[in-house]
């Protein structure tokens, strides 16, 4: 049977068609071509609009699930016409009522192919109400899945994580014991990097199911994002020093505040510093801004421009550019999701004075 919705559509849509809806024996709407046809309005009883001697077939109608029959209705006063009624009850109580003069040619074919169309009408309905039946399931198959997958992921990386860090400790142990072998020495600090290197892969894999699965919680405060960029510029100075890069922040305008977890946009900040860092020798500048709506970091390296066909999949798992040295391509992808669940977006921005600029916008903080 038709839904409420397809009632609705039926009444907004059918202007040519006469449909009258009753309930309790009254008028509860018409089509225009109805009214037209007929003198109905909302409130009237149903059974004014016809001749007494057809009231008592109208009874018997009204008692059949569905019917139709032909009756004496008034089109005035005085005059009297015979129309063809095909009653199609709803499971709220109401009919909805199709009329058709009896005289009209195919006015018959017209009430049988309705009755049949609303036969049809609830073979679809019970087959949207199975296909809806077997998604949610699916869909519950899935989310629990996916809750095992991160439980499972969870596991492994506290157990991995673990023994890295044994291994760390242990390393960091023999070198303060000291040694004066230099291939020791050596191979002590490879252990201790590759260690170092193992830790933050896992916390990464970590961050990618939380992401994938919604499950990071954001604890949501007014963040300062030029206090913000430098605490974590501070923290990769001693790393860009290393590769003989300069960090360098440019304020632009006001210090804007945004809605953020600072935790999970300190960790973007890095990735896409990081990131910088690997694609460029000389000064790596790190813009902060706002804007009328929103608040921008643009971090701009000097190195080579990302590929146009490298641009569109720069943001997923396990893509990487040109320089691939000690990355796996996860660091961006995260950023990207950590940056929608904050309502924002991170994108790819071509600098003027050559390389690139990966671009973050967060939506100001309400004032």
């Amino acid at each position: 049977m038709a839904d409420a919705a397809l009632v609705e559509h039926l009444f907004a849509t059918a202007a040519a068609l006469p449909v009258i809806a009753i309930r309790d024996g009254r008028i509860t709407r018409c089509s225009q071509s109805a009214c037209d046809l007929l003198p109905a309005r909302p409130g009237l009883r149903f059974e004014e609009l016809f001749d007494a001697r057809s009231q008592v077939k109208l009874v018997a109608a009204l008692g059949a699930r569905p019917s139709s029959c032909e009756l004496q209705a008034h089109l005035n006063d005085s005059e009297l016409v015979l129309v063809r009624l095909s009653f199609v009850p709803q499971p709220d109580g109401e009919y909805l009522v199709f009329v058709t003069e009896a005289g009209v040619r195919h006015g018959e074919q017209f009430s049988s192919r309705l009755l049949a169309g609303n036969d049809h009408l609830a073979n679809i309905t019970r087959t949207v109400a199975l296909k809806s039946a077997e998604l949610d399931a699916a869909r519950a198959r899935f989310e629990t899945l996916a809750e095992q997958r991160e439980q499972f992921i969870s596991m492994l990386a506290h157990d991995v994580r673990s023994a890295l860090h044994s291994v760390v400790l242990n390393a960091k142990v023999l070198e303060l014991t000291g040694t004066e072998d230099k291939i020791q020495t050596q191979a002590l600090e490879r252990i201790r990097n590759s260690s170092s290197h193992a830790v933050e892969l896992v916390a990464k894999v970590l961050a990618i199911a939380r992401t994938e699965s919604g499950r990071i919680a954001l604890d949501l405060k007014s963040v300062s994002l030029r206090t913000l960029v430098r605490e974590i510029v501070q923290i990769y100075e001693p790393i860009a020093a290393g590769g003989g890069t300069r960090l360098h922040v440019n304020d632009l305008g006001d210090d804007p505040e945004v809605a953020a977890d600072r935790v999970q946009i300190g960790r973007v900040l890095g990735n896409v510093i990081e990131n910088a860092l690997r694609h460029t020798g000389g000064t790596v500048t790190i813009d902060v801004g706002g804007r009328t709506e929103v608040a921008r970091i643009a971090v701009r390296d000097g190195g080579e421009a990302i590929p146009p066909e490298l641009r569109e999949h720069i943001f997923e798992r396990f893509v990487q550019g040109a320089n691939k040295k000690g990355s796996l391509g996860l660091g961006l992808y995260i950023a990207r999701g950590v940056i929608e669940q904050h309502q924002g977006r991170i994108f790819i921005e071509d600098d003027a004075r050559g390389g690139t600029a990966i671009v973050i916008e967060l939506p100001l903080s309400p004032v």
